[in-house]
């Protein structure tokens, strides 16, 4: 054979051999996607925690980009690795609909979940029905939408109201919250036999004693069960927010009239806040606040408020030191010009530009009249950092 034409060959060959390969592969490159494991990004979801499993359940919130309304419920554990893991349900029943800012309960005892109100538009309307999940962790049996229609007046639809639970008396306690319209409220109801296992849930409101807080929302509240005492913490009336801590006694209606009480704690306070998180420790009777947002700066602080329920000694308040800023990432696929959250700043006003981005814990921009708008970035805290 000639030389020149099995050269030729030769150069052909590999070129054949490359271009059929590209052309079988062509559609499985094609077929290649990025799949999101865990829930998608979102704010104002609840997320209990279920000490049995240790686990939190989420339920709802708002998706972030595309401002849908969600009703999923998903299992997350942090592994002693800090390696999140999810886990997606799929309860039977008819579902409750999708709604962010809501109230979530869980009790252990029983394994359900209690979710109350919320907003199922952006926000309106607002919502103030009640359901149930039962086998809510999942480990004895398929989870279940209960809806329930409680006795008695029920409060006025709302949304970012603070609620608790009381095992004690299976007790919901909600206060405050917004009316979807620019309305605020600072009343106190407590739903009885808030799991519906035994017994029909009834609301009742509390005719409570005191001078009480200013109406608001997103005030952060927890509850010592032992003492029947509500501590609550911060929040907003559509401006500046609140930065004043109250108690409320015999908060399930029990024991003697409830009564509201200001505390005015010692020590260098934290900035006034709004939609920050809260815990309390029942043994060393101590809340610990985390982050919020005061006029548009996405704070990372923590802080701790000794003898929070007003008992034992003066409430203080004082910062605990961390080495590092939360962890947070911006996906690249946010269109937002803004950097990520930040620690509180050490003087104010601050020299920084605000963040436009919110914590998913947080709530969206307000707009002139003063509702929730707006589409915030995803700051994907990780789980092992809040609540």
């Amino acid at each position: 054979m000639d030389s020149k034409k099995t050269g030729a060959m030769k150069l052909k060959l590999p070129s054949i051999l490359l271009a059929t390969f590209f052309a079988a592969c062509t559609p499985l490159l094609n077929a290649q996607s990025w799949t999101l494991l865990g829930p998608p990004s979102r704010h104002s979801h609840s997320a209990v925690w279920d000490p049995v499993s240790a686990q939190m359940i989420i339920f709802g919130g708002l998706q972030t980009f595309t401002n849908t309304d969600l009703n999923d419920v998903w299992l997350g554990k942090t592994g002693t690795n800090l390696n999140d893991s999810f886990i997606a349900l799929a309860p039977t029943g008819t579902s409750p609909q999708g709604r962010y800012g809501h109230i979530a309960t869980y009790d252990p005892n029983s394994n359900r979940m209690t979710i109350f109100g919320g907003g199922l538009g952006l926000p309106a309307p607002c919502a103030n029905d009640v359901w149930i999940l039962d086998a809510a962790n999942a480990r004895n049996g398929t989870p279940n939408w209960i809806a329930i229609t409680p006795s008695g007046t029920a409060p006025v639809a709302r949304i970012y109201s603070g609620g608790v639970y009381d095992p004690s008396t299976n007790s919901l306690i909600v206060f405050g919250g917004s009316d979807c319209a620019g309305g605020f409220f600072n009343d106190v109801w407590v739903l009885s036999n808030a799991n519906g296992e035994v017994g029909t849930p009834a609301w009742t409101q509390l005719a409570t004693a005191g001078t009480p807080p200013a109406a608001r929302e997103s005030g952060s509240v927890v509850y010592d069960s032992v003492n029947n005492i509500l501590m609550m913490y911060g929040g907003d009336a559509g401006g500046s927010p609140f930065g004043d801590v109250w108690i409320l006694s015999n908060a399930n209606g029990n024991g003697g009239t409830p009564t509201w009480t200001q505390l005015s704690p010692t020590g260098t306070p934290p900035m006034s806040r709004t939609g920050q998180t809260s815990t309390y420790d029942s043994t060393n009777n101590r809340m610990t606040i985390f982050g919020g947002i005061f006029s548009g700066i996405t704070l990372t602080d923590a802080w701790v408020l000794t003898f929070a329920n007003g008992n034992g000694g003066t409430p203080a308040w004082s910062l605990i030191p961390t080495q590092t800023t939360a962890r947070s990432t911006i996906p690249s696929s946010t269109t937002c010009t803004s950097s990520p959250a930040r620690a509180a700043p050490t003087s104010w006003p601050p020299t920084t530009t605000p963040s436009r981005c919110r914590a998913r814990t947080e709530s969206p921009p307000r707009d002139s009249n003063g509702f929730w708008a707006g589409r915030p970035c995803a700051i994907r805290t990780p789980l092992s950092t809040i609540r």
